[in-house]
């Protein structure tokens, strides 16, 4: 497999990741469009990672089956966590507080797909290796970044803030 469909993908997918952060004005409810326009950008950053988790599972599927097929499920199942928890806060189905305490396991899953398909790359195909274990990293830091968050502790969902 040639690496240019992987450059493409991730080229789409670093500017749905940039225009989510830019339109990061966070709860739709408190931040009208801009809120709404962040969700969107949520979503399509999510399903952004899909043509990647093909593309991986295509490269390594030869060699590696079962586990490649795996992963990708994992993948799969991970984006589509992202992209519910976007629409459902969009529609107003979730708190921005409660998505916010739901994204930590959603994204630390997202870091864990990136360190098994990259590291699944890096041992079954002869795609370039700098960027697989550059996106590999990625990832680990990702996940341990979420699970560290999760551990400082999470907010309650019913918690308003405290005013003085």
């Amino acid at each position: 497999m040639k690496p240019r469909p992987f450059a493409y993908a991730a080229y789409a997918n670093s500017l749905m990741a940039l225009a989510q952060l830019l339109t990061s004005g966070g709860d739709p409810k408190a931040n009208g469009f801009v809120g709404v326009l962040n969700n969107a950008s949520g979503v399509l950053w999510a399903l952004s990672f899909a043509p990647l988790a093909w593309l991986f599972y295509r490269a390594s599927r030869a060699r590696a089956n079962v586990v490649s097929a795996a992963v990708l499920a994992f993948g799969l199942v991970a984006f589509g966590g992202a992209a519910f928890l976007e629409i459902a806060t969009a529609t107003g189905r979730l708190t921005f507080l409660q998505e916010t305490i739901a994204y930590y396991p959603v994204l630390g899953a997202m870091g864990v797909w990136l360190v098994m398909a990259e590291g699944i790359a890096l041992m079954e195909t002869e795609l370039p290796r700098g960027p697989l274990v550059f996106g590999a990293t990625i990832g680990g830091l990702w996940f341990f970044a979420n699970v560290l968050f999760g551990a400082g502790g999470l907010p309650s969902p019913t918690f308003e803030g405290v005013r003085r």
